[in-house]
């Protein structure tokens, strides 16, 4: 699929923001089963391995809760981009233009 003209920039922030939805749904799917073996152990857990298990829990949220303030930055920025790429190539500051003008008729 090849993507020209303006809507390149759209399409590879899209792109973007679909790669770390993917990526946040790993890091999510991880953090579930982390959090169902430290809320369903096993009877013969070994105390040292549940810590373990809760640590490892501990360090999966935090990379997870980093892929979802990316997502969060990468949609504030995308809402502050879009306005501006709408507005590429019309002027503020012309006129607006009547039925007339356009039909090659001119006021007088």
């Amino acid at each position: 699929m090849l993507v020209q003209g303006r809507d390149r920039p759209a399409f590879f922030l899209a792109l973007l923001e679909g790669r770390l939805l993917v990526v946040y749904a790993v890091h999510r799917a991880k953090e579930y089963a982390a959090a169902d073996q430290v809320l369903h152990p096993t009877q013969s857990l070994p105390f040292r391995t549940y810590l373990e298990l809760v640590g490892d829990l501990r360090a999966i949220r935090t990379e997870c809760n980093e892929k979802r303030l990316a997502i969060g930055a990468h949609r504030k920025r995308m809402q502050y981009e879009r306005p501006k790429s709408a507005l590429m190539g019309i002027s503020l500051f012309t006129r607006p233009h009547d039925a007339s003008e356009r039909c090659g008729q001119n006021r007088s």
